[in-house]
């Protein structure tokens, strides 16, 4: 396993659930979910391809860093009613 490589992930994913989360605030919850299933659907596509492959580690990467970046916003960004 190269901890690197996770990271990446993890970072990539971050950006992407701060970034949504600026954008969408009320839609917090779609944006997480359509994050961890976008996650999925790169996984399939390189398990699909003869020169890449798929890895389950990578999805739980990105998980953690949907995860890290929700728990951050909920923290920085006050709640709208």
């Amino acid at each position: 396993m190269n901890l690197w490589d996770k990271a990446q992930h993890a970072t990539g994913f971050f950006c992407l659930g701060v970034l949504g989360w600026l954008a969408y605030p009320r839609q917090s919850l779609r944006l997480c979910i359509g994050l961890l299933v976008f996650g999925v659907v790169i996984e399939v596509a390189q398990s699909a391809t003869g020169w890449r492959t798929g890895d389950a580690l990578d999805w739980l990467a990105d998980a953690v860093g949907v995860l890290l970046a929700a728990v951050a916003m909920r923290q920085l960004v006050p709640s709208t009613p």
